[in-house]
Parts: C-alpha cells; sequence; structure tokens
C-alpha cells in the first residue's frame, strides 16, 4: 500500500469515526430530550389528577338563590391532606378551579404540587406576606404559565369570546372562614422587572389612590372598564409568565371585592 492510498484509507476510517461519534451524541440528546418531554407530560398530568383529587375530596357547592354564587366548602377537610391549603380559587369563565396554598416563602410552590412532591409544574399559591385573618388590600397569588392549566389559562382572559360569557369576570374565593367575590377591573401585560403591582402595604391613601389609577389605566380589555376602582377597594392579583419559556414578561389579573360573607367554623 503505497503513502498516497494509506492517507485516504486513514481519513476515511477517521470521517467514518467522526460520524459514529456525531450520530451517539445525536442519539443520546434525542434521548435525554424524551426524557425531558415525557416528565414535563407526567408533571403535568399529575396536576390534573391532583386537581380532581381534592376537588372530589370535598363537596364544592355555588349558591346560586343568594344574590353573590358564593362558593362554599370545607377548607378545614383540604388542610387534613395539606396543612398549607388556605382556600379554593375559583375563575369559571377560563376553568380555573383549584385549592390555594401558602407557606413562608414564595419558591416552594414553584417546583413542588399540592402533596408537596417535586413538580418543575408547580402550583398555584398565595404571596407568603397575605394574611387571611383579615383580607389586605392587596392580596397576590402566582402561578406557572402552563398549556391549558392553572394560571396558563388565564390566558383566555384576552379572547372576545370569553368575554360573551355569563360572569365572564367574576372571581371566587373561598377561605376557612370566609367566602368573597371579586369582580375583575383590569388585565394587562407587563415586564418582570417592574412587580409594583404585588405592592401590599401602602404608607397613605394617597399611595394607594395612585395605586388604584394605575392599576386601571393598564386594562387593556374593554368590557373590564365598567368595573371602576376606589382607593378604598380590596382587590386580588394573579400574576403568571406570558409567552415562552424564559420571557421577561407577566399578565396580569385584578379584580376588586365585591361581596364577602362570614362562615361559621364547625
Amino acid at each position: 500500500m503505497n503513502l498516497n492510498t494509506y492517507n485516504k484509507l486513514k481519513s476515511f476510517i477517521s470521517s467514518r469515526k467522526n460520524i459514529l461519534i456525531l450520530f451517539t451524541l445525536l442519539l443520546i440528546f434525542l434521548f435525554i430530550m424524551i426524557i425531558i418531554v415525557l416528565n414535563s407530560l407526567n408533571n403535568r398530568k399529575k396536576i390534573d389528577i391532583n386537581s380532581n383529587n381534592y376537588r372530589n375530596n370535598v363537596r364544592i357547592k355555588i349558591n346560586k338563590d343568594d344574590e353573590f354564587p358564593y362558593m362554599n366548602l370545607d377548607v378545614l377537610k383540604l388542610k387534613k391532606k395539606n396543612k398549607d391549603i388556605i382556600g379554593w380559587l375559583r375563575v369559571p369563565s377560563v376553568n380555573i378551579d383549584i385549592p390555594v396554598p401558602q407557606t413562608n416563602n414564595n419558591e416552594f410552590y414553584l417546583t413542588h404540587d399540592i402533596d408537596k412532591k417535586n413538580n418543575d409544574a408547580g402550583w398555584v399559591f398565595l404571596d407568603t406576606r397575605n394574611k387571611l385573618d383579615y383580607i389586605d388590600m392587596n392580596t397576590v397569588f402566582y402561578g406557572h404559565n402552563l398549556k391549558n392549566r392553572q394560571f396558563g389559562l388565564l390566558k383566555q382572559l384576552l379572547k372576545e369570546n370569553v368575554h360573551s360569557k355569563k360572569n365572564a369576570d367574576l372571581i371566587q374565593f373561598t377561605t376557612i372562614d370566609k367566602q368573597m367575590i371579586f369582580k375583575i377591573c383590569s388585565v394587562y401585560i407587563t415586564n418582570d422587572n417592574n412587580w409594583s403591582y404585588t405592592e401590599i402595604d401602602f404608607e397613605n391613601d394617597n399611595r394607594k389612590a395612585l395605586f388604584m389609577k394605575s392599576i386601571q389605566e393598564k386594562n387593556i380589555i374593554k368590557n373590564f372598564d365598567r368595573n371602576r376602582l376606589s382607593s378604598g377597594d380590596k382587590i386580588i392579583t394573579l400574576s403568571t409568565c406570558f409567552g415562552n419559556l424564559g420571557t421577561n414578561k407577566r399578565l396580569v389579573v385584578h379584580a376588586k371585592l365585591l361581596s364577602i360573607k362570614d362562615v361559621n367554623i364547625r
């Protein structure tokens, strides 16, 4: 074998090795991606299973005979399954219907489900700063933007067909000793470096009035303009990501307290 033939053969073998290495790496990459996708799908399936389990654990009754459709359920019974649960949140127009926990930090339920098991889909939760023995001026909920689940459903509020539904602006929130009705008054998109909408404490009435005016002016859904805000109102705020993974935008929903009913604890 002459030198020229040897070099060609060596180059061919080297090329074959490189192709084989690249092919092997590609297979490993595809395998890892399949595992990630399957794990993500499984985590989201667990959300549906958990939601149904908790919903079946209590009897949720909507009081349609009352002037306001209060949501009645035994939150204490839910706390036996998870002591972090403080209430149940329902946005009927977009099919949000879920138990809500609160813990001593705002990180835990970003990566854990309602059973406190690791889950990158997380769970909707209440801001650790909020107190429920009285209702703060701004009560803040957070949740991941999941497709057709949890706060990912809030994107439907941007669609016109949702606004034609009965009580399209209704939000119900029930705790251990309170049943509350809220009306959506503002929906908008903001950047994640602006967390002013999660402000809870206000140093004076003027600051509170400016806050209310600001969130009302940010509303991008005309149908919600009719639910006007005043400085004396109390609101809930729902916050989630908006856009693809890694986005710096947030979809924000504000709703004002319309009516509250005290519940006798057994």
